[in-house]
């Protein structure tokens, strides 16, 4: 649920409250206790700003937005307690470098609080730092097929040297007009994580190829379309597996509650 705290032609100021929640069940749609004893659910609160400016050579987009998520999992006694806690602060800045090519930069620091008993090795408890940017170029002037190439590195500094990593992520995405009034989207993604100090000096390499299609059905109302194949090769075998996920998503996007002047026709 989003409230807008302020809103002008250029600023935009809301404040977020979001929860999700996984049910799991087996291949006959029936519950499972092994399979739910992994369903996470996250509560998250976030007030992102948004808001434009320009100098004599360009407009500029910033967006700012800090978060406090918490996660909760079963524990024990299959009750779900928390076990990790996260404060991030994101932000990403856009501008225009030609009339067909825009350009972001982002920067996400997320500190980590973790509530589990583990071996100091395996204490999640640390500083994530993230730095990338995007590079999209239209391909036709009424920006319906578009192609965006994005690079990001990853440094996570944990208490447990076992969760220490460093992870760069290469994709690209074309987006075109698809058939019906769908917007088609398919991207190619190569990413690498090297964990620094596990003494299995384990290192990870993760392929991903998704094929989406999204609609707007009403004004307020969409679907959207997702298959994801996942590889993951490891130089640890217990890490190697290989993943099919097939989504649907129906989205309704309306207003609760409009708060403004009286208009008189």
């Amino acid at each position: 649920m989003i409230y807008k705290l302020f809103q002008s032609f250029k600023t935009e100021w809301s404040a977020v409250v979001a929860a999700s929640d996984i049910y799991s069940v087996d291949k006959t749609m029936v519950a499972n206790a092994t399979l739910q004893a992994a369903d996470p659910l996250v509560y998250s609160l976030s007030s992102p700003v948004r808001t434009q400016f320009a100098t004599k050579t360009k407009n500029f987009l910033v967006n700012v937005t800090p978060t406090i998520s918490l996660l909760t999992m079963n524990v024990e006694n299959n009750q779900r307690k928390p076990i990790l806690q996260s404060v991030t602060l994101g932000s990403d800045v856009s501008f225009q470098i030609a009339p067909t090519w825009m350009s972001t930069y982002k920067l996400e620091l997320n500190q980590d609080n973790s509530f589990l008993s583990s071996a100091a090795d395996d204490d999640q408890t640390g500083l994530r730092t993230t730095v990338g940017m995007v590079q999209t170029k239209l391909l036709d002037p009424k920006a319906t097929k578009t192609v965006a190439g994005d690079l990001g590195y990853v440094s996570n500094q944990a208490r447990g040297k076992n969760n220490n990593y460093t992870k760069t992520v290469l994709g690209m995405t074309y987006s075109f007009p698809a058939p019906s009034k769908y917007i088609g989207t398919i991207r190619a993604e190569l990413g690498s994580q090297k964990y620094i100090d596990n003494t299995n000096e384990r290192l990870d390499t993760t392929y991903t190829l998704t094929f989406g299609a999204v609609k707007s059905l009403q004004k307020y109302l969409s679907v959207n379309y997702n298959m994801q194949m996942v590889g993951n090769s490891s130089n640890v075998e217990s890490n190697r597996y290989d993943k099919l996920l097939v989504s649907a998503l129906l989205t309704y996007t309306g207003s609760l509650i409009r708060i403004g002047p009286k208009v008189t026709p």
